[in-house]
C-alpha cells in the first residue's frame, strides 16, 4: 500500500458510517485481506462481496440496509 492509498483509506474511514445490519441489526465493519475489502456483520456474519476499495466496500454494504 502506498502512502497516498493509505491517506486516502484514512481519508474514508473517517468519513463513512456503516449502517446497522440489514439481518439481525447487528454492528457491521469492514475487513480488509490480500488487498481486497470487504463488510461483515459482527453478529450474524452477513457480508457483501470482496470491493477494491473500503469505499465501495462500504458503499455495498449501505446499499442493502432495509430499516
Amino acid at each position: 500500500m502506498t502512502f497516498d492509498e493509505f491517506k486516502q483509506l484514512k481519508d474514508d474511514i473517517s468519513i463513512i458510517k456503516l449502517r446497522h445490519c440489514p439481518f439481525c441489526g447487528g454492528h457491521a465493519e469492514i475487513l480488509i485481506g490480500l488487498g481486497e475489502y470487504w463488510a461483515h456483520c459482527v453478529i450474524c456474519t452477513a457480508s457483501t462481496k470482496m470491493e477494491n476499495s473500503y469505499y465501495h466496500a462500504s458503499e455495498a454494504w449501505n446499499r442493502r440496509y432495509k430499516p
